[in-house]
């Protein structure tokens, strides 16, 4: 994915989850990035009372690779 199309899903993803974005800068940033995904981590995390970690975005690649039958290594260098 083009790093030029997240300000824009990222912006429709913050409107789904109810948050103001009338002040949404459209330059991409690693650093807000990371802002919104802990943000969105901590809202899940409150609204369904389960533990949601960056860990599990990791688990969940490891298992769609499993299920697919494809080596973790060729996976993880993009050429799996």
């Amino acid at each position: 994915m083009a790093v030029g199309v997240l300000p824009g899903l990222l912006r429709a993803a913050t409107v789904r989850l109810g948050f103001p974005v009338n002040r949404t800068n459209p330059e991409f940033s690693p650093r807000r990035l990371d802002l919104w995904v802990v943000r969105t981590m901590r809202t899940y995390q409150k609204q369904t009372g389960k533990v949601f970690s960056s860990h599990d975005f990791r688990k969940a690649a490891f298992t769609r690779t499993a299920e697919k039958d494809l080596h973790p290594k060729r996976v993880a260098s993009g050429s799996g």
